[in-house]
């Protein structure tokens, strides 16, 4: 023991984090070695309490109390090494825990003296908990060492007295709002007011924030019941446009839901200049296509290359212009759900624009259901070039097989795929999902099933099950085969 001892702080502390993302055995290993030294102890806490997560619907009541017990015996050391805060505010039955859950958070939040990180998931309409969301908020804006946020608004808008103003200085902002429009108890008129003021909010904080490198802002209506006013790019990103705030270094941008114009864009062109990943899904605007072609090529124009693109329609000629405009790409994601009928043109147009992006690119993804010949077109072309995809990790392609193609008992796409896949060195996960039609889904609604699962007849289940299977068995593969999307 005691030549372990005489080992350099830095090679236990990289022992003891090969423990901390495994089995819960392991975990247990761990919290038992404390007990070995006051060195070890102090290497571990740090360790060991790095992410802290709270949940009130999952924690017990003892469990609550007893780190209450603790904080009051002026335990304060163990989570002063919080760097990662997960915390999920919602309503309980039992008041008695609910003022437990308060008076925790009363004495714990004044020891983490070094988060870095804050994950909330915020439920507003449990109005019990509002004013300690507030006292939260202000609490966490103090911390100078909070850089990234993400926060979870589920339901309705936050209420009319939440603030976000303490915060600033962040990073990393990650904004998800899961909407549910049917909500009786709500007054329209209330809702929209207090959503208003939540995107001011946002918008507010956004301008506090210089450094900030990576904004995402995503919606998920859960009915439409209601008439909504959108949400729009353009009310997130209004304090920004003012000459006297400093230059943005933003990289990612990432909205759902959220209408994004051309203009909104151009007008915040001088904060985007070192842009790297973006992502404009379900652009609610009916000229969605035309504003991202446009969006493209003033890109283009700027000498902006991204290294992260999804792209949801490619009508537009900028688009595959501006892909081959320069080099670089890492991660390429193509989502086509409509019943629009790709030419051979644009196929081939869209294709040849991955050339220059060939040694870079670690994922693609290739999420096309329509009648025009996409998967055939990106196997042939990774048949010719496959050698070239040095960097390419991550493979997804739709593949479109019907009952008809289960007569070919070779499944000629998807053995080609398979067979494909062996030549890409890189290649760590191939996804190859089916449809059982090849004229599009027609509604976006049909997009959430395709992510949820694929609702195909059990024979194609079955054909393909064993194409792969018969796959692995003769090549062994060193990737990943993964068939249905979680």
């Amino acid at each position: 023991m005691t030549s372990f001892d005489l080992l350099p702080d830095e090679i236990l502390r990289k022992v003891f984090q090969n423990f901390t993302e495994v089995t819960k055995e392991d975990r247990k290993w761990l919290c038992h070695s404390r007990f070995v030294s006051r060195a070890f102890n102090d290497l571990i806490v740090p360790i060991l309490f790095a992410e802290e997560s709270h949940m009130p619907e999952h924690m017990q009541l003892p469990k609550c109390l007893s780190k209450i017990s603790d904080l009051r015996a002026g335990v304060t050391n163990v989570f002063s090494s919080t760097k990662h805060l997960g915390v999920t505010t919602m309503e309980h039955d039992d008041d008695t825990y609910l003022k437990s859950f308060v008076e925790l958070w009363r004495l714990m939040l004044p020891t983490m003296t070094s988060i870095r990180s804050l994950h909330w998931t915020y439920f507003p309409p449990y109005r019990h908990l509002n004013q300690w969301a507030d006292t939260f908020i202000r609490d966490i804006g103090a911390r100078s060492t909070l850089t990234e946020l993400k926060l979870e608004i589920l339901a309705v808008p936050p209420h009319s007295e939440f603030s976000l103003e303490p915060i600033s200085n962040l990073t990393t902002i990650e904004m998800y709002w899961d909407i549910f429009t049917t909500d009786e108890g709500c007054d329209p008129e209330r809702w929209q007011r207090q959503s208003t003021r939540f995107m001011s909010q946002v918008s507010a904080l956004l301008k506090r924030c210089p450094d900030l490198q990576s904004f995402t802002f995503l919606t998920e209506y859960i009915s439409t019941e209601r008439s909504l006013a959108p949400i729009t790019l353009a009310s997130l990103l209004d304090q920004l446009q003012s000459s006297s705030t400093p230059s943005r270094k933003l990289r990612r941008l990432v909205t759902r839901a959220v209408v994004v114009h051309v203009d909104d864009i151009r007008s915040n062109l001088h904060h985007l200049r070192h842009l790297e990943e973006l992502v404009l899904e379900a652009n609610p605007d009916p000229s969605a296509f035309a504003h991202f072609g446009d969006i493209c090529v003033m890109l283009q124009m700027n000498d902006i290359n991204v290294k992260s693109l999804l792209i949801e329609d490619l009508q537009h000629s900028g688009i595959s212009q501006y892909i081959a405009s320069y080099q670089g790409l890492e991660k390429l994601v193509l989502r086509e759900f409509d019943r629009t009928n790709d030419s051979p043109v644009i196929i081939g147009g869209f294709i040849a624009s991955l050339q220059n992006h060939c040694k870079t690119l670690k994922w693609l993804e290739f999420d096309v259901d329509r009648l025009s010949p996409w998967p055939q077109g990106i196997v042939a072309h990774l048949q010719s070039e496959a050698e070239q995809y040095v960097a390419l990790q991550t493979l997804r392609i739709r593949l479109c097989i019907t009952l008809d193609d289960t007569n070919n008992v070779e499944g000629q796409i998807l053995t080609e795929l398979l067979e494909t896949a062996m030549r890409l060195q890189a290649l760590r996960l191939l996804e190859c999902p089916s449809v059982n039609f090849k004229t599009g889904s027609g509604v976006r609604e049909d997009y959430i099933e395709l992510l949820w699962g694929v609702n195909s007849p059990p024979r194609i289940h079955t054909f393909i099950e064993r194409i792969v299977e018969r796959f692995k068995r003769d090549h062994k593969p060193k990737f990943a085969i993964k068939l249905f999307k979680d």
